[in-house]
């Protein structure tokens, strides 16, 4: 006879499974508030993620939100919602680790953003239209036009302190000829209230929600500066001179400029300050006919009579020496490498834009380098980090230190370069009102950068090749901890220590962890 219980019994145990399987998402839920006036923020984007997987809702009219059928996971939380910015609770973002079946409440604060309001005026007083205004705050650019009143309006900033700029467009052609009498005048980049230099320029505090209103621009002239030169032993094809510089924390491209037949060049209108020029074949840079790059500064005069070398990649072989035993033997086994040494490596990491050329060492210290274009270097031997290049000899070029400029002098034979063991340290605590700080972040910035991490006692200790370094604590997160000299600007003399470094300097440098600029 058939059994007639087989069917219930299998459905009994579907549904169990099944019901287990439901128990095994979990849940997460809760509010998303305006942290300045609490209120409930309808339609806010709520997202979690765990690896390339994504979940979302948007918010309800009262700010509540509910993601279900979550598998378990560790999941990255993230909230947005135009004109608003959200503050993660920690540097990296808001982390949530969800079990079987659970159901987590998540509340999730959102801060309205601001803005900056103001006019650009001439030398004269008169608005400037068409003016391009930006403003410089932690790793956060925002850009506006003038319009034919000279106003504008930088929105949706977070709150913060920022540094105003304002620039024309110019064409770099040589000055008018005027009939009337009258004289052109250049205006630079230009800070708010009227400045040239970044660090004397006013810091403009944005709170939540609000706009900061006058923040006017009166433009600087300066006067219009012809920089002009000849690029030798040009290839044949299209040869572009590229000049880029940096009058704010971002660095920007300036002109892609045509060389004459001859392969001279004049350049018109660049602003004050301080630029590199490298000539590249068709434009582009790498693994074709270049020169060196070549810094200048410009000022209040002409600059005149600049030369370029143009030149293929080239390959460089050379020589690793010893200063001692101690700078050969290999790492002690007490290090945070393996005992014994890891594998070296011989870099040359470019001081600008570029590629890292990587060489090969070979069993009795010999290196080669292959198709290094033209440009400035700083050699690193990797994997002895308990020594550093001290010197360098190049045909005639002797060089202190690690800096190897490739294509911008006497160039040839064996690079021999000069290993020392002759490491210094910086030691010291990190302590605030309460006492020392345990895991404060110690940022180091000079002929090395590090960033350091204190004990559960608050002290720190870092190796470095002698030098001079300006050290910072900052209990700030995100952005504010980037690795960026511009930030130093930002702080108070006193909040940055200066410690200067001679071979085998042991220096005790203590810190008070300070906040981010207000």
């Amino acid at each position: 006879m058939p059994n007639n219980n087989r069917v219930p019994v299998v459905l009994a145990v579907l549904l169990t499974a099944g019901a287990a399987c439901a128990q095994e998402k979990a849940t997460v839920s809760g509010a998303v508030t305006n942290s300045v006036s609490g209120a409930p923020v309808p339609r806010a984007h709520v997202t979690v993620m765990s690896g390339r997987q994504r979940y979302g809702v948007l918010t309800n009219g009262e700010g509540k939100y509910s993601i279900t059928g979550l598998p378990p996971s560790t999941y990255m939380v993230q909230v947005e919602r135009v004109g608003f910015v959200w503050q993660a609770r920690s540097f990296d973002g808001s982390q949530l680790e969800l079990r079987a079946g659970q159901k987590e409440s998540f509340d999730l604060a959102l801060t309205p953003m601001g803005g900056i309001t103001g006019r650009v005026l001439d030398a004269d007083g008169e608005p400037v239209q068409l003016a391009r205004v930006m403003a410089e705050g932690n790793d956060t650019e925002a850009n506006a036009i003038t319009d034919n009143k000279g106003l504008y309006r930088l929105g949706g900033i977070a709150p913060g302190k920022y540094r105003v700029r304002a620039s024309l467009v110019t064409r770099p052609l040589p000055p008018e000829t005027r009939t009337d009498g009258s004289k052109e005048i250049h205006y630079s980049a230009t800070y708010a209230p009227g400045v040239l230099s970044r660090k004397e320029a006013a810091r403009v505090a944005v709170p939540a929600g609000s706009d900061v209103d006058g923040i006017d621009i009166r433009l600087a002239a300066t006067p219009l500066v012809k920089v002009s030169g000849k690029v030798l032993d040009v290839p044949a094809g299209q040869v572009y001179l590229q000049v880029s510089h940096s009058t704010s924390r971002f660095s920007e491209i300036g002109n892609m400029e045509t060389l004459k037949a001859d392969g001279t060049f004049v350049i018109w209108g660049l602003d004050a300050g301080k630029y590199t020029l490298q000539a590249t074949l068709n434009g582009m840079g790498g693994n074709t006919a270049q020169s060196a790059p070549l810094d200048l500064e410009v000022g209040t005069s002409d600059i005149e009579h600049l030369e370029l070398r143009m030149m293929a990649p080239i390959d460089i072989a050379g020589q690793l020496r010893f200063e001692d035993e101690r700078a050969r033997a290999p790492l002690k086994a007490d290090s945070d490498e393996p005992a014994g040494g890891m594998e070296q490596q011989i870099l040359l990491q470019p001081m600008t834009e570029g590629n890292t050329v990587q060489g090969e060492i070979g069993a009795n210290d010999s290196f080669h380098f292959e198709k290094v274009p033209p440009g400035r270097y700083r050699l690193e031997v990797q994997g002895r980090s308990q020594s550093y290049v001290k010197s360098m000899q190049w045909g005639p070029l002797q060089v202190d230190g690690s800096i190897l400029e490739v294509g911008n002098g006497a160039n040839g034979g064996a690079l021999a370069v000069l290993i020392s063991a002759d490491m210094c340290e910086i030691r010291g605590t990190v302590s605030d009102s309460k006492g020392p700080v345990a895991q404060a972040m110690v940022l180091i910035f000079g002929d090395m950068e590090r960033v350091a991490q204190t004990d559960a006692q608050g002290h720190y200790i870092v190796p470095l090749r002698p030098g001079k370094y300006r050290l910072l604590s900052t209990n700030a997160n995100g952005p504010a901890v980037m690795m960026d000299r511009a930030m130093l600007d930002d702080y108070d003399e006193g909040d940055v220590a200066t410690v200067e470094l001679r071979p085998g300097d042991k220096a005790t440098q203590d810190l008070k962890q300070v906040p981010p600029p207000k």
